[in-house]
């Protein structure tokens, strides 16, 4: 008998119990058999397509099913339905590692977009390739890599002409194959998934089919997919390595460590005493200490879907596995007692991240912020000011103390930035474990306690935390240097100050040292330092444009100061903010909290300083609209949430708005239509490319309303503003909500007019434009000439939900109880004045004339009081005879 049929799963599923269904028991153990034979062919041209790997032929899979009954226990139910679709899955979710499994092998690949990625990561041109090159064989292995999962969910059902008019199935069993083979494939596919994905199989289930009869097996294809990624992360031993295949391939680079570490592994067994997986193996000599920590990360992960694994069969009251957790993983030292090192010791001071440099690059630099390198000044600035607020709260400053400073040096022919605060600095452990540990925030981390006793209790709140904000300072350089002086040494600082010095950003390992002559800090807090990459790319403003003619956009940029950038990214900071250009003199860029006194027209250019060099004719209606109107919003408490003014249109200035909402000081986001500064939170997005006003639903409401008074009092209140304060929560009375003729009328207005008339027609705006289709005159005749019935009412166009914020409903949350729509506006005005009003639809109605033509309109009537079931006159209809 076959070893993986001597797994307690298999047995479970397929030994005979004398309940006369065996022989369909027998049916699928054939089934899987010859399912088996047929991949075991696919699956060998894995190691002749990719020699580099480690073994991911049949006896990976074979030894699946052992891996799994260690880790499920004795107990763990599966039925021979289940049994079947878990093998399937185990048989195919690695075999499309070859182009054996593309009908169009290689040629099919090479003509995917994963592989010309590939290729233009690697810095290669795709159709170049010499087949069997170390350039095409890496880029074979990434792309089928990549492609692997997908082509995974197809091959059950993938078939080969024997080239004699006959095809051939994959899985030979035409019945089971079309009952199980997309749920096979799809299970197969979801090893790849993140576990939290693994939720969709949780509504599914799948029962037997017809020639399964009597047999009334149902399939969990949620439990069979936890079983496929747990075997699949656990088996890790000397079988996926032998080491005279190692000794004859050589594999080279990573891919040696992975052979390595796993040569040295034994078969895992679960202590289920402590519902542990115990992974032992021989000793790593100084020379595999790499090994050593790839066998440590793999560990590490499998531990992590174990613990996912848990998570997810408690959440749906499913059988939990009899192994839950890693034993060992807590600590490199805790591992090395099972697996252990000769002559060395693993103490880990690296990135806790199994892919470093994939992650931070993806979630800590340009792939998450953009092409916007002031975006990871912002988050130096943020990390700056956290730190001195925090030591505010501590007592070791004053309120109205401590400092941020940005200083742009030359340097031996290279351009550095520093910022320098005087914040609370860090201790080594923070230096090492958490700054250096991606995702991982002070701020929020049990740490914190230890760290800083107290500072919690006094209700600090850190604008950082994610804990990636750091690793954005690698868009802007590969050599950064962090300086630290804690306020007060811990018992492990044995040096006053620290330095930890990154010379090839993520690609290298970094040194902890005690600063040199020159690098000390005067006082407590942190300097952050980077040999920047493009100096002039972090000191320009960008403004692209679409020519309505041409249809090509258009793309300006003019260069900025220091000054202006930090302004821009700090303008509301509660924090003195610095700058000090190369060979410059200092200049005090921000004064604490002075956006809320600062002369308009300065705090405008703060926020949007492209607004000089791009936009010399910005909108200049607008411009002093908000000049003139800039106005604070004041919370309940007294408290400035904000200082802005409602203008009607706005544009993108310096990657920023003329509005803004800021977090900690900081800009945090967009809010389109205002000028000025709001007091917010951050969206719970990892860019924080978004933030949502603080404040509360009186205060907005009282600002709406003295900025409709403002702009009736100047003369410059429009529709489209009215539409705006509406939302915003201003009373409604005076606010233009509908047009009669060529005028906007105000709600009080439109009350008073009711009154005299018997019957109105009613359009929203939207339908009073040109309409090619219908309408038989020009656009521009149809502009200029419009002539609307006197019967006619156009209603406002009222804001979008996500007007101001793009991400989000704000405000409409706060006036659930108002109206903040012209529409509803109007309805209420109707049924106040009208009482007893009726409305008709009608259609194709004669609602205006250009040039003496007609243009027809389906609109709606409404009548003052009740009214006969025909709609209009017939003289209107242009079908009446």
């Amino acid at each position: 008998m076959a070893d993986y049929k001597q797994a307690a799963l298999w047995k479970t599923a397929f030994g005979d119990k004398g309940d006369g269904l065996d022989p369909k028991r027998g049916e699928l153990v054939g089934a899987y058999d010859r399912f088996r034979d047929r991949v075991a062919l696919l699956l060998a041209q894995i190691q002749r397509e990719l020699p580099d790997l480690t073994l991911h032929d049949i006896t990976h899979v074979d030894a699946l099913w052992r891996v799994a009954s260690e880790i499920a226990g004795p107990d763990f139910p599966l039925n021979p339905a289940e049994a079947l679709v878990l093998g399937g899955a185990f048989l195919l979710h690695d075999a499309a590692h070859c182009r054996a499994a593309f009908p169009g092998g290689v040629e099919e690949l090479s003509q995917t977009v994963e592989w010309h990625d590939a290729a233009a990561q690697r810095k290669l041109v795709a159709g170049q390739m010499m087949e069997g090159s170390p350039g095409f064989q890496a880029v074979l292995f990434d792309t089928l890599r990549v492609l692997h999962p997908k082509q995974a969910r197809k091959l059950a059902f993938a078939k080969w002409s024997d080239g004699v008019g006959d095809l051939l199935h994959l899985f030979p069993h035409d019945e089971l194959r079309e009952a199980y083979g997309h749920i096979i494939g799809q299970i197969a596919e979801s090893h790849w998934y993140s576990p939290h994905e693994l939720e969709v199989f949780a509504a599914k289930t799948v029962s037997a089919p017809v020639c399964l009869a009597p047999a009334a097996w149902t399939i969990n294809p949620l439990k069979i997919a936890i079983l496929l990624r747990v075997a699949d992360a656990a088996h890790i031993d000397a079988k996926r390595a032998p080491r005279f295949l190692l000794a004859m391939n050589r594999p080279s680079g990573v891919s040696q460590e992975h052979w390595r570490f796993q040569a040295r592994l034994h078969q895992p067994h679960c202590d289920t005493a402590r519902t542990e997986l115990v992974f032992s193996g021989s000793s790593f000599p100084v020379t595999e200490q790499g090994a050593w920590w790839l066998a440590y990360d793999a560990a590490c992960l499998a531990d992590k879907e174990l613990s996912a694994a848990d998570h997810l069969l408690r959440d749906h009251a499913l059988p939990r596995l009899a192994a839950r957790e890693v034993a060992g993983v807590r600590s490199p030292e805790s591992f090395a007692r099972n697996v252990p090192t000769e002559d060395w010791h693993p103490v880990d001071a690296s990135l806790r991240i199994s892919d470093i440099q994939s992650v931070v690059e993806r979630f800590g630099g340009a792939k998450l912020y953009g092409d916007e390198p002031h975006l990871a000044l912002r988050e130096l600035l943020q990390n700056a000011r956290d730190a001195v607020v925090a030591s505010r709260a501590l007592g070791a400053l004053e309120k109205t103390e401590g400092s941020i400073t940005v200083h742009l040096e030359e340097k031996e022919g290279e351009d550095w930035l520093h910022v320098t605060d005087t914040g609370i600095g860090m201790s080594r452990y923070v230096l090492v474990n958490v700054l250096l540990d991606f995702g991982r925030s002070l701020w929020r981390d049990t740490a914190l306690r230890r760290e800083w006793p107290g500072l919690a209790a006094t209700g600090f709140d850190a604008v950082g935390s994610f804990g990636i904000g750091f690793f954005s300072v690698f868009m802007l350089g590969t050599h950064v240097k962090v300086t630290t002086h804690r306020q007060t040494c811990g018992t492990e600082d044995q040096n006053e100050q620290w330095v930890l010095e990154l010379v090839k950003g993520i690609d290298g390992r970094p040194s902890l040292r005690a600063p040199l002559h020159g690098e000390a800090l005067k006082r407590h807090g942190t300097r952050v330092s980077v040999r920047l990459l493009d100096k002039t790319k972090l000191l320009k403003v960008k403004k692209t444009s679409l020519d309505i003619f041409s249809g090509l956009s258009n793309t300006k940029e003019a260069p900025l100061t220091l000054t202006q950038v930090v302004g821009a990214l700090a303008p509301a900071l509660e924090v003195d903010v610095f700058t000090k250009e190369a060979n410059g003199e200092v200049v005090k860029t921000v004064v604490a909290g002075d956006w809320r006194e600062l002369e308009p027209l300065r705090l405008i250019d703060r926020i949007a300083p492209g607004r000089v060099a791009l936009y010399s004719q910005w909108l200049s209606n607008d411009l002093g609209v908000a000049i003139s109107n800039l106005s604070p919003m004041t919370g309940s408490q007294g408290e400035m949430k904000g200082r802005c003014a409602i203008v009607e249109h706005s544009d993108s200035l310096f990657g920023l708005q003329a509005g803004i909402v800021t977090v900690g000081g900081l800009y945090g986001g967009t809010i389109h239509g205002f000028a000025g500064i709001m007091v917010g939170k951050q969206a719970d997005l990892l860019n924080r490319s978004e933030a949502i006003p603080l404040v509360e639903q009186d205060a907005l409401s009282k600002w709406a309303d003295n900025q409709a008074n403002l702009l009736r009092a100047a003369n410059k209140l429009t529709w489209q503003k009215s539409a705006k304060l509406l939302a915003l929560g201003a009373g409604h009375d005076e606010l233009l909500v509908i047009t009669h003729g060529t005028e906007d009328w105000t709600a009080n207005r439109l009350a008073h007019e009711l009154k005299n008339l018997d019957e109105i027609w009613l359009l929203e705006h939207r339908e009073c434009q040109y309409e090619s289709d219908t309408d038989e005159v020009t656009k521009s005749d149809f502009e200029r000439n419009l002539d609307l019935d006197p019967k006619v009412f156009v209603l406002k166009s009222g804001t979008a939900q996500n007007e101001f914020i793009r991400s989000t409903h704000w405000p409409s949350q706060l006036f659930m109880d108002r109206l903040t729509q012209p529409a509803q506006v109007f309805e209420k005005i109707a049924n106040d004045v009208w009482p007893d009003c009726d409305l008709t639809n009608a259609e194709a109605q004669v609602i205006a004339h250009v040039s003496g033509v007609p243009i027809y309109r389906d609109v709606k009537i409404i009548y003052r009081t009740k009214h006969p079931a025909e709609t209009a006159d017939d003289s209107s209809n242009p079908n009446s005879n």
